[in-house]
């Protein structure tokens, strides 16, 4: 082993202040290039350590690209300690204590030229009114004292230890005494009197002149008051908004950051990467645009740097504008993207990609189809003892399969318009049993997915591209439902292809705000590659990490097509649904995502629309319309008149539907009920009224139950599984009763199961 050792030439870049060359989102993460301009490395071994990256980077995305003469080696990626601190990171956002000094000097009084004279003058002549006062009362309580004093000494005085002599000189001095000090008590009793009075003059001659000074003084200084109350105020505004823009900084503030190593060797004389080892990546290749903006000496490089960070994201926002009497929609379809990475990315091009809506990713495997057996169980009622619906078409395999995706149904199964109490299954028309409706709703959809997979099949090759796929694994299962209420097929060429058994579920409590924007937005730039649909916005951007989400226009786009029409299931609910089908008859594919729904100017609250191609449609539920006036009458039973020696008994059922259009414009309104189906060859059921509907997609006119057209006109259905649809166009103001009558025949002495 050799004891020269190799000297490697390292270099440290911290990102942190280097600019950005683009940003791509993804709806979950983000892919950043980073372009690092004039590298200076050495011959031989060059150590090229990059700083600053978030510490979530995945390691297998990274990529280095570069331009130079020079050969990498080898690239490394880890997590290391962050090495500065984040006070010498964002220096400006250190507390500074000179902000928390405040200005609390008072103002003086000469300051601002008040004439101070009455207040003065009303001052002196307090001060002198309280000092005569003062006199006249230290006067008299001398007087006080000296006669307390010489009563107090008389009083000490005994007489047989006095001369006669001494006590006659001690009384006349207390005379003279006496009548002294009486003389000036009440001289000063007088003038501490009046005195008093004068003082109470002065000092309200005081109070009033010092009011008026104040008054004045404050006129003059309010300007100059309010300027330093606003100065304040700008300085606890600053200081607030430093102490919230730490907060932030601090939030996303790591102690470890991801670092790239990047090995570089030069040699004294540079070989063309086709003479050396295929193992070695040389710096200058071909696909790599890294041309410099000056030209390079040899002692130079430029590195690109590409990797992916998962804590930045962007999801599809719509807000949707429907109005009713020209019968079409705007929609304002934005891009909601958030940076919650502990980067700043500096003046990147911000490109917003939709690969990962199509790709549900690299793990997903393809299933396989495992024998489906069979086999026999007494029947209890309409389920078997398994209870395993005896009409289902599906495995469970097979419907836990289509379960998984973007548009599969609840398992919570709900009718078209809510969940509905459990009761009891009978002739009269009570609610079927929820995984009944499931069943025969599963049913109907893919016997529609069928027949448009067979119409559209020459088609299908060409549209790949577009078709949604499953969501990312990581998408939570909320996500991976099918929009509540909303359906997702290709526009129908006739009125035949038309469906509405759609499940609703409740809207999500995002809003949007529908007001009209008169600002013009700056446009993206729409550009398809296969699978992959981007928008790349205009200029450059610079995103700061931060909880607060950023919205970009997308696009404009305005929907020509819509057609509205009102749905009754008056069984389950006596209730007319206004629902909207919306075609998209733009070239944008719409993802799915939360929108803000304004119909006629009154904005109704939010709901999540599906992905939706160009040339499909969805169907909208705008909830109950009122002015549809809804009875559906209780059920009646009779006894069908048979022969004497007849086999079988006979019973009518009879319910009957009204229906009043109260609007100022005619409506269409598709009315769903059902008679029951029978599962026993002795068990026929038959439908009276309405006439004609003797077997399955048999329709009737109904001409005559609305006068010839006077009040509207329709037809009726007879569906699968025993479903009647009417197809009705009502006037304005006019109504219309739909009767549903049928007959049950069963042998004699027999009942029918499932009454109970």
């Amino acid at each position: 082993m050799s004891q020269s050792q190799v000297t490697v030439h390292s270099t440290e870049i911290d990102i942190t202040d280097l600019p950005t060359k683009s940003v791509t989102f993804a709806p979950n993460r983000a892919t950043v290039t980073r372009e690092i301009e004039n590298i200076q490395t050495k011959l031989g071994a060059n150590e090229i350590i990059i700083l600053g990256l978030d510490p979530d980077i995945d390691p297998d995305s990274v990529r280095v690209e570069g331009y130079g003469l020079a050969t990498i080696t080898d690239t490394q990626t880890e997590i290391v300690p962050r090495k500065q601190q984040f006070e010498d990171q964002f220096p400006d956002l250190v507390e500074d204590d000179e902000d928390e000094s405040e200005d609390n000097s008072t103002l003086s009084d000469d300051d601002y030229g008040v004439d101070r004279t009455a207040f003065e003058k009303a001052k002196s002549e307090l001060k002198s009114a309280e000092a005569t006062l003062a006199r006249y009362q230290n006067r008299q309580d001398t007087a006080v004292k000296v006669l307390s004093f010489l009563d107090h000494y008389g009083q000490s005085i005994k007489a047989e230890e006095v001369d006669v002599t001494k006590m006659t000189d001690f009384l006349t001095v207390y005379g003279e005494q006496r009548e002294q000090q009486s003389e000036a008590h009440i001289s000063t009793s007088a003038g501490i009197a009046l005195w008093t009075e004068e003082v109470e003059e002065a000092r309200k001659r005081f109070n009033r002149a010092e009011a008026a000074f104040k008054k004045a003084k404050d006129a003059a200084s309010r300007e100059i008051r309010r300027q330093r109350e606003k100065k304040q105020r700008e300085k606890q505004q600053k200081r607030r908004e430093k102490q919230r823009i730490i907060q932030q900084r601090r939030r996303f503030w790591t102690h470890n950051v991801g670092q790239v190593v990047v090995c570089l060797d030069r040699a004294s004389e540079f070989t063309p990467a086709s003479s050396r080892r295929q193992s070695i990546t040389s710096v200058t290749g071909p696909g790599v645009d890294s041309t410099p903006s000056k030209p390079l000496d040899e002692d130079h490089i430029n590195l690109r740097l590409t990797y992916v960070v998962p804590s930045a994201r962007w999801a599809p926002r719509y807000e949707l504008k429907i109005s009713t009497p020209k019968s079409s929609a705007d929609l304002v379809y934005r891009a909601e993207f958030e940076n919650t990475t502990s980067e700043t990315w500096k003046n990147a091009k911000i490109t917003f990609s939709t690969s990962q809506t199509f790709f549900s990713g690299l793990d997903e495997k393809i299933p396989i189809l495992d024998p489906w057996h069979v086999k026999l169980g007494s029947v209890v009622g309409t389920f078997t003892k398994k209870d395993v619906p005896t009409s289902s078409v599906q495995s469970k395999k097979e419907m836990m399969a289509n379960n998984v995706g973007p548009f599969h149904e609840s398992k919570k199964m709900r009718t078209a318009f809510g969940n509905t109490n459990p009761a009891n299954v009978n002739l009269f028309g009570s609610a079927p049993t929820q995984q009944q409706v499931q069943q025969q709703q599963q049913i109907m959809r893919r016997a529609q997915q069928i027949q448009q997979m067979q119409q559209h099949q020459p088609n299908q090759m060409a549209q790949a591209h577009i078709m949604p796929r499953a969501l990312p694994p990581i998408a939570s299962s909320s996500h991976a439902r099918a929009a509540p209420g909303i359906a997702f097929r290709k526009a129908p060429t006739s009125a035949a292809d038309d469906s509405d058994n759609e499940s609703e579920d409740e809207a999500d409590e995002l809003t949007l705000n529908p007001e009209d924007h008169s600002i013009a937005h700056q446009d993206s730039i729409r550009q398809d590659y296969g699978l992959t649909t981007t928008y790349d916005l205009p200029g450059q951007r610079t995103l700061e990490p931060s909880t607060v989400q950023r919205r970009h226009v997308i696009a404009e786009l305005h929907l020509a097509s819509i057609i509205l029409s009102h749905v009754l299931i008056p069984k389950l609910r006596r209730a007319a649904f206004l629902k909207a089908r919306i075609t998209n008859t733009t070239a944008v594919s719409l993802l799915r995502g939360k929108a803000g729904m304004t119909v006629d100017g009154t904005f109704l609250g939010s709901t999540t629309l599906p992905s939706c191609e160009p040339s499909h449609f969805i169907d909208l539920s705008l909830g109950v319309d009122p002015s549809i006036l809804v009875s559906y009458a209780k059920p009646t039973a009779r006894r069908a008149t048979t022969g004497f020696f007849s086999k079988e008994d006979s019973t009518i059922f009879t319910r009957s539907c009204w229906i009043k259009n109260t609007k100022k414009s005619e409506v269409s309104i598709i009315v769903l009920d059902q008679v029951p189906v029978s599962e026993d060859e002795n068990l026929r059921i038959n439908i009276l009224q309405p006439k004609g509907l003797d077997k399955e997609n048999d329709t009737a006119n109904l001409n005559e139950l609305f006068k010839k057209g006077e009040n509207g006109k329709g037809d009726v259905l007879l569906g699968k599984d025993g479903q009647i649809k009417w197809n009705i166009k009502l006037r304005p103001g006019k109504d219309v009763k739909l009767v549903l009558e049928y007959e049950s025949r069963i042998p004699s002495g027999q009942q029918i199961v499932g009454l109970d």
